[in-house]
Order: C-alpha cells, then structure tokens, then sequence
C-alpha cells in the first residue's frame, strides 16, 4: 500500500495500480484499476513503479518506492494520482477516469500526500516538479472533472502543500527548497502571499492548523537540528512573524493531523528518513544528519504542544543501493490519516516490518496519563494491522 486516506469511516488506500478500502465494519472492498498511459516509455515506467514485478525488482535494489497517493472526500468522491497521471472516481473508487497529466519533471511519486485539498466546494492540486516547470496550483469546481491552473510561479522550485484551515476561511500552501524558496503563505485571488518567507525555519513538508497554532518541521536533512516549530495565529498578519521552537526531530517530520480524542485535542506527525544529499544543500552542508528510524509522534493541546510522544517506531529498510554508490536508494515513510473513532491509520512504506501494512492505533493510545507512565505501556503492541 501507498499512501492512506479516512473519510466517512473508510479507509481508502493505493495498491499498486488499483484502490482499495475498509469500511467502519472492518469489510475489505477491492477498488477500481488505474489505466496506464498510452506512449510505450512512460507505460513501461508505470508499470515498473506500480505492478508486483517491477515493485519487486526495486524492493531489493532501491528499497520500497513511494509512486502514488490517494485522497477521498464526502459524496463518494476519491482523487488519486499514479507517478504523473491524476485520476478521479465518483464512485468511492470502484471505477476511476484519467484527468490531468502532472509536469514530466514531477518524481515518481507525482505529488507529495499533503498535496490536495477541498474548500467551499472547490478541489485544489499543487505541483512538485524538481527542475524547470513552473509550480502551480490547480483548481476544479466540477468535482475533479476538470482542472484548471490558479497560479503559476517560477520563483520558488515547488508547492510541498496546499490546505484547508478549518478554522478560518483561509487557503494556505508551503514551497521549498532555498532559503529564498522557502515559504508559508495563502493562497487567493491575488496569488500566493507569503506569512513568512527566506530561511530552512519557514521550508516544511507538511503543516498542522490547531485552533490556536500553525505547527510544523524544518525540512532539510543536512540540518543539525530539526525543529518543530508553532506559529501563534495573532502573527499571521505580522510583517515578521517570529515562529517558536517546542521540539525537534532525528529525521524530517513529513506528515501532519490534528484530530481530537476524548476531548484532547492533537497534532500527530510521522517523521521519515531520508537518503542521499539533499541537491539544494548549500557547498558547506553536503551531508545527511536524519537517522534511520520513521516514527510516528503526538503533542497534545494542553502542552502547548511541546510534549511530543513517540507512538510508534520502525527502521528504513536497507536494499542494495546502500552498497552501490550509482543505486539510489528509497527514503522510508509513514502515511497516516486520523479519525476521532477509529485513531490514527497508518502505512509504513519502505520500511523493515510492517512495510506496506495498514496500521490502526486505537484512539485510547492517545491519553497523556498512559503515554506518561513510561515505555512499559508498550504502545506498539496496541497497533492493530488491517487486512486489506
């Protein structure tokens, strides 16, 4: 599995070149097939990435490579992309129609999962490309049928994400990787403007909106330390907002929720290890300083979110590519979703155990009293493993 969505109590996620999903009743229901493209050399990639043998064949040279991601939404409507073609379903994801071709320097995995969102009835995509093409933000009014571009700008190298804020009216979205790429800003009529902007402390992958806060990680892996940082809301509007410190990380915190369980609310992250030397690194920071664990981590409310708990642990996989200096090798990643009933779902990709599995931990984990009566508790022994 790739990537992990919950809406309405489903839990909907990608399989190679098909969906699939659970309902709130524990069924599993097998999903519709994504068509491959047309033209012989991107058919052949597609099928490398996403049937079981080419999956196999990169398992064991580059590891586990993340190539699609999925995101379902209420009225039985699913978006999901595979590599560079995005497609859409109508139908809870039993059948799904081609309907935007990402840019061709997009890496395998198209889009980062914190690259979709849906607002007053409109669905809105950012792009990843890695070189030249322009970022953009798409939006669609008709239901993900039709795409057209809301903003184009060369002067960042890409959208990491674009987001709903619950609790206001505002779009929000974050680029990379520079220093002078690196930003979080809205997004209206006028474009995107920046709340911050200029530095690695403004450059991260994926943001969580808490009544009070912006929360999110530095995202550069040649950094010594990874904060955490928290961005009150009354600084939003500051012509320099001056975002807080309350942790940090062994390796990049990629993917953020905030969800509330018993009456707590929480902001629950996944961190990933990266591999390789990051190519915007400046001459002086070639280097790599994440560790070899992704984790999945909690910080309650009623700490300010500065108590972060590590809920769960698994080590990247190593595959040849470790050993062979011209073999890239396959960053290791936690997907997760979060719902007040079920908890948090989860999948490990790229990962020593559980790598592809469907992870729930039970919304009971999350309890400041449990989590601080030490490791003797034994969170991971409460995760249940899905059967999909």
């Amino acid at each position: 599995m790739q990537s992990c969505n919950v809406s309405d109590g489903d839990i909907f996620t990608v399989d190679g070149v098909r969906s699939c999903s659970i309902s709130g009743d524990g069924r599993s229901k097998p999903g519709g097939r994504f068509a491959p493209p047309e033209a012989l050399p991107e058919r052949l990639k597609f099928h490398l990435f996403n049937r079981d043998f080419g999956r196999s064949i990169l398992r064991y040279t580059t590891g586990t490579v993340h190539s699609s991601n999925i995101w379902a939404f209420s009225g039985n409507l699913a978006l999901a992309n595979v590599g560079r073609r995005v497609f859409i379903s109508s139908d809870d994801g039993r059948s799904w129609e081609f309907v935007l071709r990402l840019p061709d320097t997009s890496p395998p995995k198209g889009v980062l999962p914190s690259a979709v969102t849906e607002s007053e009835g409109n669905l809105y995509l950012c792009t990843y490309p890695l070189k030249t093409d322009p970022a953009r933000i798409y939006v669609s009014d008709d239901g993900g049928s039709n795409w057209k571009v809301l903003l184009e700008r060369t002067d960042f190298r890409h959208f990491h994400g674009v987001y709903s804020d619950e609790y206001s009216d505002m779009l929000l979205a974050n680029t990379g990787d520079r220093d002078s790429e690196s930003a979080i800003g809205t997004v209206d009529g006028d474009g995107f403007t920046a709340i911050g902007r200029g530095s690695q402390t403004w450059r991260a992958v994926g943001i969580a909106m808490t009544p009070r806060y912006l929360i999110w990680g530095k995202d550069a892996t040649y950094a010594q330390r990874k904060e955490i940082f928290r961005l009150h809301r009354d600084q939003i509007d500051d012509p320099n907002p001056t975002p807080t410190v309350i942790d940090e990380t062994e390796s990049i915190l990629f993917y953020l929720k905030t969800e509330t369980f018993g009456g707590e609310t929480w902001v629950i992250g996944s961190t990933s290890p990266e591999t390789g030397i990051d190519s915007t690194a400046p001459p002086d920071k070639q280097r790599n300083t994440c560790d070899n664990k992704a984790r999945i981590i909690a910080s309650p409310a009623s700490s300010q979110f500065e108590d972060w708990y590590e809920i769960y642990s698994v080590e990247r996989r190593r595959a040849l590519g470790e050993y062979i200096d011209r073999i890239p090798t396959a960053d290791a990643h936690i997907f997760i979703d979060a719902d007040p009933e079920l908890g948090v779902i989860a999948n490990p990709c790229n990962t020593t155990s559980n790598d592809g599995d469907v992870l729930r931990i039970p919304p009971d984990v999350f309890d400041t009293s449990v989590l601080d009566s030490g490791p003797e508790i034994k969170v991971g022994e409460r995760i249940e493993l899905l059967d999909l």
